[in-house]
């Protein structure tokens, strides 16, 4: 029997961290799913976490754990699916270190991910924006603090996590610049919108000097948080509501303003994939795709250039048989 507590400790501390170099958001992800499971498994099997071993990690176990965050956490289905990525993960590296777990290891792989339906993505008209960014009350160090992280979140198209992980040196000269890091560590570098620089040149003034060198602080003078921004974009869309009745009811997250700057953008590139995949930084033109079935404004433009056919109306003859007019009757009531 093989161990589960020195293998997991080894796969996430030394795997994931020192030899794959995963970013913060993923080796939390990780950790969040693999602490769900131990739970769920050491409470299954009736032993303490430390106790449990790999073999015991059985296909249907995992099924039932993936089953009860539906059902008992009412996670989506999308996070489903990265817990399972995580479990997955984690057997691979098993199966090239540990021979016995080799046979357990294919039968989780085989496990596949559970389809969903994929909806069009979420976004915000131009008017909604403006009054988000214009929710914040700039007599205090909070609100300028806030309205440059909302603009430079909608015009950089930044992930919540590319935002809250900026630093000072991430800064080009005279703020002409910001350097970005994405998903798999994939490096961009976008110009700056001229109306964000004296935005972020208000808050560097204002900004406490300190060991934390991230560019937006909280409160306390650390690095902000993803779930603090996302509480703080929660505030000022309900101030925005106020003046903006379309907003009442909208769930509005960080990557909402992600979005909105995808289909804002891709109208002003005259929809072309590659320039929006490069300003967001997708690894392929397959998650940009995803924008253009949301754009009501491209769908109209392929309407309009369609040449509609021509009908000739139709002159349909009543049936003679009295037994089809009977059930033609009854069809019309």
């Amino acid at each position: 029997m093989t161990s589960l507590a020195p293998n997991l400790s080894k796969f996430l501390n030394e795997h994931l961290l020192r030899d794959q170099r995963v970013s913060p958001h993923t080796m939390a992800s990780y950790s969040l799913a693999f602490e769900y499971f131990v739970a769920f498994a050491a409470k299954r099997l009736k032993t303490r976490p430390v106790r449990l071993m790999v073999e015991q990690l059985t296909v249907p176990l995992i099924l039932d754990f993936l089953d009860g965050l539906e059902k008992e956490r009412d996670n989506s289905v999308r996070t489903r699916n990265l817990r399972l990525v995580a479990i997955k993960s984690f057997f691979r590296y098993l199966e090239f270190r540990v021979p016995a777990c080799l046979e357990l290891a294919q039968q989780v792989h085989a496990i596949p991910e559970k389809r969903f339906d994929r909806g069009v993505v979420k976004s915000l008209a131009l008017e909604e924006v403006q009054a988000i960014l214009n929710a914040p009350d700039t007599r205090t160090a909070n609100g300028v603090r806030d309205r440059a992280m909302l603009l430079l979140t909608y015009a950089a198209g930044l992930r919540v996590s590319e935002l809250v992980g900026l630093k000072l040196e991430d800064l080009g000269h005279n703020l002409e610049t910001v350097h970005v890091v994405g998903k798999g560590r994939r490096e961009r570098v976008l110009p700056m919108w001229g109306i964000a620089k004296p935005l972020l040149r208000e808050w560097l003034a204002i900004r406490q000097n300190g060991p934390d060198q991230h560019l937006f602080l909280n409160s306390r003078g650390r690095g902000m948080t993803r779930h603090g921004f996302a509480h703080r974009l929660e505030v000022h869309v309900t101030t925005a509501s106020r003046t903006v009745p379309s907003l009442v009811g909208k769930q509005v997250s960080p990557h909402v303003l992600r979005h909105s700057c995808a289909l804002h953008t891709l109208d002003a590139v005259d929809n072309d994939l590659r320039k929006v995949s490069m300003y967001l930084g997708h690894a392929s033109l397959r998650s940009t795709e995803t924008y253009v079935r949301g754009d009501p404004i491209e769908r109209l433009r392929v309407l309009a250039a369609r040449v509609p056919p021509q009908l000739r109306k139709g002159n349909f003859k009543r049936p003679s048989d009295p037994l089809m007019a009977m059930l033609g009757g009854l069809k019309r009531v």
